[in-house]
């Protein structure tokens, strides 16, 4: 990343703000003192029984309203760690799945309604379908 340009998961955070009216600007926005983010890292993805990583995978990110209305997607492929972030006010759910050859699909849903930006850390330990061999 240029040291001139802003990280990717920032933009997405700005543009869910946006959607939900929480950004500048907005009418019925909320002071930038008032906005809570949070950050979400997920910080390795492993199989669960070698210890090992897990980097031939695809990582699906998707936020929704409290709705149900799709906000955005993204698709990260051959990740070791990745984070991102998301409005803490409880109006945003993240769906997170990932996908490895010989794997279980690996889900996660995040709602957060937080008092404080914090960060989420998330150890991802994939299993083996059944008759796969490592």
């Amino acid at each position: 990343m240029n040291s001139g340009t802003l990280p990717k998961w920032f933009i997405c955070l700005f543009a869910l703000m946006v959607l939900l009216g929480a950004a500048p600007g907005c009418a019925e926005k909320q002071s930038q003192e008032e906005l809570i983010a949070t950050k979400v890292e997920i910080t390795e993805i492993i199989d669960k029984t070698t210890r090992m990583p897990i980097t031939n995978n695809t990582i699906n990110l998707r936020w929704e309203t409290e709705d149900g209305e799709l906000i955005y997607t993204e698709d990260h492929v051959g990740k070791k760690s990745l984070t991102t972030g998301l409005p803490a006010d409880g109006r945003v759910r993240l769906f997170i799945t990932i996908e490895a050859p010989g794997y279980r699909s690996w889900e996660h849903a995040i709602r957060p309604k937080l008092n404080s930006t914090k960060t989420m850390y998330i150890s991802v330990e994939m299993v083996r379908e059944e008759g796969e061999q490592g």
